[in-house]
């Protein structure tokens, strides 16, 4: 496997542990507070919602809750 260090999987898991440790969140607030760019986060966002992974609420942004 490659190096996480600057990886599209480091950014998928700064996502979401910002959301886990929030509950929810929005695109804005993530690119403020993470350290990659804007279009990368937008991106990996995306790619977490089409993925199941995270769901859009509101204006908000939080993780899909399966039973």
């Amino acid at each position: 496997q490659s190096p996480f260090k600057g990886s599209d999987r480091e950014v998928r898991s700064a996502i979401l542990k910002s959301i886990l440790k929030s509950r929810k969140s929005t695109k804005n607030k993530l690119k403020k507070e993470l350290p990659f760019g804007s279009v990368r986060i937008e991106n990996k966002l995306d790619e977490l919602i089409h993925e199941g992974f995270l769901k859009k609420s509101g204006k908000g942004i939080k993780v899909c809750e399966r039973i």
